[in-house]
C-alpha cells in the first residue's frame, strides 16, 4: 500500500506541475533564468521569497528536478487542499521545525533529492521579503548540503483565478548554489542568525530593490560584510 500511495502521489505531483506549465505559458508572460545553477543531482535545499499560494507550484514548473516542499501544517487540514499539498510537500510548524519535521528533511537531503523551503514563513502581503525564520539555516547547517537562493517577482499581482488572463510577468530568478560558514554540530543562536541573514540576503540579491523589503541594503537586517 505503501508503494501504491507514493505512485499515486509522484502521478500528483507531476499532474499538478505540467498543468502548471500550460496554465504559466499560456495565460502569463513567466521567464525563468539561471535555471542551470540547480544541481543535476544531490541534495540541495532550495530557498525562495513566498508572495502567493501559487509560489510552490510555479517553482516547481520553473526547475528541472521533482522538489520536496516543507509547508505549514495548517495546508493538511483542508480535505480539499490535502491530496495536492501532500503530493509537493510535508507538515511543519511555522518558524523552526519541530523533530518530525527535521526528520523528514533530513531524510530528503539524504536520499539526494532537493528540498524546498520559503524562509519568511508566510506569504508577504506586500511582495517585500520579510525577516527570515532560522529553519531553513539550521537544516542547512545540519545536513552540510549547498543552498540554492531563488528570487520570484509577480506572482504577487495573481490576487485571484482571474487574474491570471491578464497576462501578468512572472519571473524566476535562480542564483547560483552555496554553502554556509561552518557552525557547531548545534548551532548556537548566534550562528543560525548569522547564517538565516546570509540566506535571506543571497535571496534579495536576486530581487528588484522594492521587493527586498527588510533586507534592502540601507534595511535595518541586512548589514553588509
Amino acid at each position: 500500500m505503501d508503494f501504491i500511495y507514493r505512485q499515486v502521489m509522484a502521478a500528483l505531483y507531476y499532474l499538478c506541475m505540467t498543468t502548471m506549465k500550460v496554465l504559466l505559458v499560456i495565460l502569463c508572460r513567466w521567464r525563468v533564468y539561471g535555471q542551470d545553477n540547480l544541481p543535476k543531482e544531490g541534495p540541495v535545499l532550495i530557498v525562495s521569497n513566498h508572495m502567493n499560494f501559487i509560489d510552490p507550484p510555479l517553482l516547481a514548473a520553473s526547475l528541472p528536478r521533482k522538489l520536496t516542499f516543507m509547508a505549514k501544517k495548517e495546508l493538511f487540514e483542508s480535505w480539499m487542499s490535502r491530496p495536492i499539498v501532500q503530493a509537493f510537500s510535508f507538515s511543519v510548524s511555522r518558524g523552526v521545525p519541530n523533530k518530525e519535521s527535521l526528520r523528514q528533511a533530513a531524510f530528503t537531503l539524504e536520499q539526494d533529492k532537493p528540498l524546498s523551503m520559503f524562509p519568511e514563513g508566510k506569504r508577504s502581503p506586500n511582495a517585500q521579503m520579510l525577516e527570515g525564520f532560522p529553519g531553513s539555516s539550521l537544516i542547512a547547517l545540519r545536513a552540510g548540503v549547498p543552498v540554492l537562493p531563488i528570487g520570484i517577482t509577480g506572482s504577487e499581482k495573481l490576487k485571484n483565478f482571474f487574474h491570471v488572463f491578464r497576462h501578468r510577468h512572472i519571473t524566476v530568478n535562480v542564483g547560483k548554489p552555496f554553502y554556509l560558514p561552518e557552525a557547531d554540530k548545534v548551532p548556537r543562536r548566534a550562528q543560525l542568525i548569522e547564517a538565516t541573514d546570509i540566506i535571506m540576503r543571497k535571496i534579495a540579491e536576486l530581487l528588484p530593490e522594492e521587493y527586498q523589503g527588510v533586507y534592502r541594503k540601507n534595511g535595518n537586517v541586512l548589514q553588509e560584510a
